[in-house]
């Protein structure tokens, strides 16, 4: 699975009722059932590690077992503040698995 930090604005979107208002271009990448599914699996993982969404999604990608830079883009002092906290969000095997699907 692969899941970049553009998920995040689906995933909140998602979380938020808001999808309607989402760009095209957002709806045409992201609006799938394998999406929706993973947005499942990561709301289970979130109530048991308290991370918000960006984070777990900025999580899953600095918990790959190769090197990882992500580029964030945060557009308020929130999003920024989000994105310091996936630094804490150290997933483990079981959870990577899990967020995958291949649990």
């Amino acid at each position: 699975m692969t899941m970049l930090p553009a998920h995040v604005v689906y995933f909140r979107r998602l979380e938020n009722a808001t999808l309607d208002r989402a760009s095209e271009s957002v709806k045409a990448l992201f609006h799938s059932a394998e999406n929706q599914e993973r947005y499942k699996r990561i709301k289970t993982l979130q109530s048991a590690t308290g991370l918000s969404v960006g984070a777990m999604v900025l999580g899953y990608l600095l918990s790959q077992p190769f090197p990882v830079f992500a580029n964030i883009g945060p557009k308020t002092v929130a999003d920024l503040f989000e994105s310091i906290e996936a630094v804490k969000a150290t997933l483990s095997a079981e959870n990577l698995a899990f967020l995958t699907g291949q649990h």
